[in-house]
């Protein structure tokens, strides 16, 4: 009976939709001709293979943001085909034949979630939608597996959004013949006002303040903390008196490097990938059902698999070398080697590099990284400030009781390679499983109970030994402990940190060589969003489609003022020396 209504309908359209298809029918459902040459590409010896660096591009991660075939139908305001416009929003477009541009995917319908089992495959975001970079260089555009790439998720987000509203309002037949022949089955008017709505829910959480204006972002930035605080404790809560602005945005960080690292996130927050990767997909359009009264409870879209595999990949993945992209003696070695004495006397207690390595209670080695105040650091405090107000957050389901109490009867299930193992683990669990959530941290705790619960969720379903050579591979070798150091930033070691500009946490400093400026003489505005390279001050050109303004709250330049006293000699030599690492 379905079949011959979508059969009845199909035809329905095509009859009512010949004379008033737009123009742009036909080549949206054409294949290959979007996207540059592949000869207009360089990509940087990283370790990883053109398949490894492909599979990364399009890594599924449980990502779903609108059908798939439904982002094919639209166009833009020029009646082109909005996947034809990726680059306005930064996003890169390697080949064509029905590519997605890095760093989207291809997500399968899911029965976990009523909304994402039908139309089809959905549209979502990898990984390297924020962590693939590029410089033009000599008329290429150099491809950085792992640096921040120079996107705008916002932008992108709000103006599909705005297409897929005037496709579903003013120009249903139209977009549902486009679907239609692409194979999918027509969606019924309803249905895709749902999807619509539940988008444009989710873009207000995340982009735009509770007054309805934009969030200024730019490239290469987003407050993922408070994103995904909003979709776990609103929108998954059901408790909409717990949004906030999403208005810190801090830079991509790079990421190779990454899995090694002691702590991760920007403020070290975690030292376990596994749930780290849990919570990011929650910021990026993976779904999660946080009543614990429901069958499904945590209950997630997130691929575990998928972010298992992120994980290796990147384990893998080497620094960009700067000779790589520039050529052979486009260092001054002798000038480098003057800035190796600089760089030891300035830097290298926070930053040593290579790190010094320090070994857990597991046995897994990590290189180890500095925390360090925000008050000795100085830069913008926003960020914090953001994550403080989290403190009166309502926890709906657990006011008087927590996530990791709900999962207690699923603990007898946990296998441990030893007692002590064991006793560490359970000690989360330890006192009264009722005791309500602290006061002045539940916003965040909840957070990081419901991604620890998720976690040992997964551990158990798959009958996962915790410390066992699985496990380690699973996180990387990592246990479950949490950060004591709150209000610190992460100071890592700087294999690569020539290429992951704009700097500082909130990408206020555009070159290496206004970082060494006092504060008062760092630009208070630039444009970025292009990709011509700095080569002397080491940074991006101030070129591009955003203005960033200092001025504005989570802007602030100032902070991190060692080596701003360094007379020019030797702040020319520490500038080339971090060119070689």
């Amino acid at each position: 009976m379905f079949k011959l209504l979508f059969i009845i309908g199909l035809s329905n359209l095509l009859l009512n939709s010949c004379k008033t298809a737009p123009k742009s029918d036909k080549a949206s459902a054409v294949k290959g001709e979007y996207g540059q040459s592949a000869s207009s590409f360089k990509f940087v010896p990283q370790t990883w293979s053109k398949e490894e660096r492909r599979e990364f591009w399009y890594l599924s991660q449980g990502s779903y943001i609108i059908p798939y075939n439904w982002f094919l139908a639209l166009s833009n305001n020029k009646q082109e085909p909005f996947i034809s416009n990726m680059d306005a929003f930064g996003y890169i477009q390697v080949d064509g034949k029905d590519k997605l541009p890095i760093g989207f995917t291809k997500e399968e319908p899911t029965d976990k979630f009523p909304t994402l089992k039908d139309n089809g495959q959905w549209l979502g975001i990898s990984c390297a939608g924020c962590h693939v970079g590029s410089i033009k260089h000599e008329g290429k555009e150099v491809i950085i597996e792992g640096a921040p790439a120079m996107t705008e998720f916002r932008n992108f987000s709000v103006a599909l959004e705005t297409e897929l509203r005037h496709a579903i309002e003013k120009d249903y037949d139209n977009f549902a013949y486009r679907v239609a022949a692409r194979g999918t089955p027509i969606p019924s008017r309803e249905e895709a006002e749902l999807v619509l709505k539940n988008f444009a829910e989710r873009n207000n959480r995340s982009f735009k303040r509770r007054d309805g204006s934009l969030i200024a972002c730019g490239p290469s930035r987003t407050d993922a903390f408070s994103v995904i605080l909003n979709e776990v404790t609103a929108a998954n809560l059901g408790e909409d008196t717990n949004l906030r602005d999403a208005d810190s945005p801090v830079s991509y960080p790079h990421v190779w490097g990454a899995p090694q690292l002691r702590w991760v996130q920007w403020n070290g927050l975690t030292n376990n990938a596994f749930t780290r990767n849990i919570g990011e997909t929650l910021g990026v359009f993976a779904r999660l059902e946080m009543d614990p009264n429901k069958p499904n409870f945590l209950s997630t879209t997130t691929n575990f698999k998928g972010i298992i595999r992120l994980e290796e990949l990147l384990r893998t993945l080497s620094p960009p070398k700067y000779e790589d992209v520039f050529g052979k003696g486009s260092i001054d070695r002798d000038l480098s080697w003057a800035g190796k004495g600089v760089f030891d006397a300035e830097c290298a207690s926070c930053h040593a590099t290579p790190a010094n390595v320090v070994t857990n209670t597991f046995g897994a080695r990590f290189n180890d990284v500095t925390m360090v105040s925000l008050g000795v650091l100085g830069t913008d405090p926003e960020f914090f400030i953001n994550l403080q107000q989290r403190g009166n957050s309502k926890t709906v389901h657990f006011t008087n009781s927590s996530v990791l109490a709900k999962i207690r009867p699923m603990l007898p299930k946990l296998k441990f390679a030893n007692d002590d193992l064991k006793n560490r683990i359970m000690s989360r669990f330890a006192g009264n499983p009722s005791a309500p959530l602290k006061a002045e941290d539940n916003g965040v705790r909840l957070l990081a109970e419901t991604t620890f619960a998720i976690a040992l969720k997964y551990i158990i379903e798959n009958d996962i030994v915790i410390g066992s050579p699985e496990f380690a591979n699973l996180t990387g070798g990592a246990d479950f402990e949490q950060q004591s150091k709150l209000g610190a930033f992460k100071a890592r070691s700087l294999e690569g940190i020539w290429a992951t500009a704009p700097y500082l946490h909130n990408g206020s400093v555009r070159t290496l060589a206004e970082l060494l400026k006092p504060v008062e003489r760092r630009e208070a505005t630039f444009k970025i969003g292009a990709k011509d390279f700095d080569k002397d001050a080491v940074g991006y050109q101030s070129e591009g489609r955003f203005v960033f303004n200092t001025a504005q709250t989570g802007n602030s330049n100032a902070g991190h003022k060692w080596g701003t006293d360094l007379d020019e000699t030797k702040k020319l030599a520490l500038i080339e020396y971090l060119k070689s690492l």
